[in-house]
């Protein structure tokens, strides 16, 4: 029991790493805007900008996070499945006779 919940969290800790590091990534970023580059385009014509640039970091942030779990998901499949592949049968082995 204990050997299949430390599987599953040594599994699942790649996803939640980056999970944590792209969340401190965001709020680094959104405070960057928030205290910088807003204040330089409030005021002048293109402050209108502002919400497009946090569409665009909340669009790059969660399409990270969402890829790196489709990315990493599937290639814990390729493994499992060339494992299984490599594992010798001993009924197949009667069959090659």
């Amino acid at each position: 029991m204990i050997k299949k919940i430390l599987k599953i969290a040594g599994m699942a800790t790649p996803f939640v790493m980056h999970f944590i590091i792209m969340s401190v990534i965001l709020i680094l970023v959104l405070v960057n805007i928030k205290y910088g580059l807003e204040f330089d385009l409030i005021g002048t014509e293109y402050g209108h900008l502002v919400n497009g640039v946090y569409n665009i970091v909340y669009f790059l942030y969660f399409g990270s996070v969402i890829s790196f779990a489709a990315f990493y998901f599937t290639y814990l499949l390729i493994v499992r499945w060339i494992e299984n592949k490599n594992k010798i049968k001993p009924s197949s082995m009667d069959g090659n006779r």
